[in-house]
């Protein structure tokens, strides 16, 4: 099972596809004299990842980025209370 999830905002009408996407490691700036933080980071940044470009497969090739969502899905259901902070009680 994958750890993320890349689902597209179709509100603003159909994003043609496949789409393209870019994705990179999110590494955040550390102080390299704090040995303890270094070693948080380097453990914290190999699950740390954004989409970095998007591009639909119309002919003109649009930047569809900002409709792309990555989300988290660590188990097989659409909506994991861990992932989401929501819990339905029946």
């Amino acid at each position: 099972m994958p750890l993320y999830q890349l689902s597209i905002d179709n509100r603003d009408g159909t994003v043609k596809q496949p789409v393209y996407v870019t994705v990179r490691r999110a590494v955040e700036e550390v102080d390299p004299e704090d040995a303890f933080a270094v070693r948080l980071e380097a453990e914290a940044s190999k699950e740390q990842i954004e989409i970095v470009q998007a591009e639909d497969s119309s002919p003109a090739m649009r930047n569809v980025t900002a409709r792309m969502i990555l989300s988290f899905r660590t188990i097989g259901q659409d909506a994991f209370w861990l992932d989401t902070g929501v819990l339905n009680i029946p």
